[in-house]
C-alpha cells in the first residue's frame, strides 16, 4: 500500500510540475495586423490592428511610426490606448509627409520590451491627388464662332497623369456626366 500511494503522490508531484512548467512556457504574442500586408497605401483618417493573446495591460497600449532610412526617425502617434483595445480608428495620416517607407509598431506599455510588435512591410502615406496634364481628344473639331469643341462619336482621350508617390494604377473618364469609362495607363498616360 506504501509503494501505491507513494506512487500516486510522485505521479501527482510530476502532473503539478509538467502543468506548471507548461503554463510558463506558454508564449503570449502581440502581432500587428494593419498594416501589415505589402503595397498597403494609407490616406486621410486610417485605422490600425492588432491581436494579443495575454491578459490586457493596465497600462495600455501605445503606438509609434517609424520612417526613413532603417527606420531612424520615429513618432509616437498614440501615446495610450486602453488595455482591451485592440485597434485604433485616430491615425491622421495628413500630418505625415506622402513617402513609401513608414512602420507601425504597437507596444503593450505594461513590458514595452518583451511585447512590442513592428509592420513586417513597409506602408505609403499618400494624401496628395494625381495631377492630370493636358487632355487631347483626336479627331476633335472647334467651331471657333461658338468657343466650343466637338468630338465624333469615336475618339480618343488621352492625358498625362502623374503621381509622386503611388504612381499611377488605373484611370477612368466620363463625358458630359455620361458613366466612368476604365482608359488604360501606358507610362504615365491614361
Amino acid at each position: 500500500m506504501a509503494t501505491k500511494k507513494s506512487f500516486m503522490i510522485f505521479l501527482l508531484s510530476f502532473m503539478i510540475i509538467v502543468g506548471v512548467l507548461g503554463a510558463v512556457s506558454a508564449e503570449t504574442t502581440l502581432t500587428l495586423t494593419k498594416p501589415s500586408a505589402p503595397n498597403t497605401y494609407f490616406s486621410g483618417t486610417e485605422t490600425i490592428t492588432w491581436t494579443w493573446d495575454g491578459t490586457n495591460p493596465s497600462s495600455g497600449w501605445s503606438i509609434n511610426l517609424y520612417w526613413g532610412p532603417s527606420q531612424s526617425d520615429t513618432d509616437t502617434i498614440l501615446s495610450y490606448i486602453g488595455g482591451s483595445a485592440r485597434s485604433w480608428s485616430g491615425f491622421d495620416t495628413t500630418a505625415y509627409t506622402d513617402r513609401s517607407d513608414y512602420y507601425i509598431e504597437i507596444v503593450n506599455n505594461n513590458n514595452p520590451t518583451s511585447y512590442h510588435d513592428m509592420s513586417d512591410n513597409a506602408f505609403t502615406i499618400d494624401n496628395k491627388n494625381p495631377v492630370v496634364g493636358e487632355i487631347i481628344i483626336t479627331p476633335s473639331y472647334k467651331d471657333e464662332d461658338k468657343g466650343t469643341t466637338y468630338i465624333s462619336e469615336t475618339s480618343d482621350i488621352s492625358a498625362s497623369v502623374t503621381d509622386e508617390t503611388s504612381g499611377i494604377a488605373s484611370c477612368e473618364y466620363t463625358l458630359d456626366g455620361s458613366n466612368w469609362v476604365a482608359g488604360t495607363v501606358n507610362g504615365g498616360n491614361c
